[in-house]
């Protein structure tokens, strides 16, 4: 997954392909009003298992139409490759959307090329401090 800087867009191997995940002004709008919530909120039931499955593929969902896809094929994606696969499988990618939403961090190469075999890395980016140029961040590798 490469998560690039600026723009909030997260590209990632996922499903049956590399798509671009982007949740713009239209996206985080149609998600507050489905949850009741905004981003920080959100992010923060993402990342203390406070979420359900509708939080991972709405967001996932209306990521894929911010960076590109089709509606249809958003859902249908949606469908196939968040509800009939394990439910956490997609829980990083969901984290990562929308932490590239609220902040703008350094690129992250997580591509499954990128990585040695058997192992899957998920990375988390913290809110740059005072000083803008800088971005905390951490890395967890889970076997």
């Amino acid at each position: 997954m490469t998560v690039k800087s600026g723009h909030g867009m997260v590209t990632a191997d996922w499903a049956d392909g590399t798509y671009a995940f982007r949740l713009a002004y239209g996206q985080i709008f149609e998600l507050q009003e489905k949850f009741r919530i905004g981003p920080p909120e959100l992010l923060f039931k993402l990342q203390s298992d406070r979420w359900n499955l509708e939080h991972i593929s709405e967001t996932i969902r209306c990521a894929l139409i911010g960076g590109g896809a089709d509606p249809a094929k958003a859902l249908s994606l949606m469908r196939r490759y968040i509800y009939e696969r394990p439910y956490r499988e997609s829980h990083p990618l969901a984290v990562a959307i929308v932490m590239a939403c609220m902040v703008s961090p350094d690129p992250v190469d997580l591509r499954e090329d990128a990585k040695s075999p058997g192992e899957s890395t998920v990375a988390t980016e913290n809110a740059p401090s005072s000083e803008s140029s800088t971005t905390a961040s951490s890395t967890e590798t889970v076997q």
